[in-house]
């Protein structure tokens, strides 16, 4: 397990040996901490379903197995989103922002479980981000999704948004288990009560890397600024800067960890 760094340590290139600076990081002149240039956006052939509105996003979640790309920024405010997918029924297409954001998302469902952007996602979601978003929900609740079973690539959520929920909080993704989360980053506040992280608040046999989070993290136990809970997973390359509180098992990276790899 790697050890805490100081805040020079962190400005400091060669700490992140192995770190790949030519094609996928570089250093934040005005932070001072590494920051992922961007993952190349796929070029495309036949079979995406393009959006541009609202309505057409909302669509989604009548055919769930296709691929669909944004082909312009989207503005959802005055909306009260109900999240694509569920548990039962889980998005298993693909999902391409195509380099385009998602502005004033809201999700107010205080009540309800598998909450973001999308509620469980078993499929692919990429190049998406969300700017300016409010989720609020129960449990397994994150920016992007709120459970995780596919793959999550260059994503993001940013601007001035907040992530609420009881337990299985974090900015991109609530619940990950057995998904994978590849350079992406949140900058979202994220709270809850147990299990509440930066990036993701619970990990299960998962794989993150090459991300980072540096919004603020509330729990009462559990709370990473990375990840609240991991077990038999792995995270390498990334990193967290945000301020951490909790009553018990806080971490500045991770919160707690049963089993796995840092």
């Amino acid at each position: 397990m790697e050890q805490g760094r100081t805040t020079a340590e962190m400005a400091d290139v060669s700490t992140y040996a192995g770190w790949d600076f030519a094609n996928i990081w570089e250093m934040d002149a005005s932070a001072g901490y590494p920051v992922l240039r961007g993952l190349p956006i796929d070029s495309y052939g036949a079979g995406y379903t393009e959006i541009q509105t609202a309505a057409q996003l909302n669509a989604v979640r009548d055919n769930m197995v296709i691929n669909y790309k944004l082909i312009s920024d989207i503005d959802m405010t005055g909306i009260n989103w109900e999240p694509i997918g569920t548990s039962s029924s889980p998005f298993i297409g693909v999902f391409d922002g195509n380099g385009y954001e998602i502005k004033n998302l809201t999700v107010n469902l205080p009540d309800t479980d598998n909450i973001g952007l999308f509620g469980r996602n078993n499929g692919t979601i990429k190049n998406v981000t969300l700017r300016d978003a409010d989720v609020i929900g129960r449990n397994s609740v994150g920016g992007i999704t709120g459970s995780n079973v596919g793959l999550i690539t260059n994503s993001a959520i940013t601007g001035n948004s907040f992530v609420t929920g009881v337990n299985n909080v974090g900015g991109l993704v609530g619940n990950n288990a057995g998904g994978r989360i590849i350079g992406s980053y949140a900058t979202s506040n994220v709270t809850g009560a147990s299990t509440v992280g930066g990036v993701v608040g619970s990990l299960s046999i998962s794989r993150v890397e090459q991300s980072f989070a540096t919004g603020d993290v509330h729990a009462s136990s559990n709370a990473g600024g990375f990840a609240g809970y991991s077990d038999a997973s792995v995270i390498v390359q990334s990193y967290a800067t945000g301020n951490v509180s909790a009553g018990s098992n806080a971490g500045g990276f991770v919160g707690n960890i049963n089993w796995g790899a840092v």
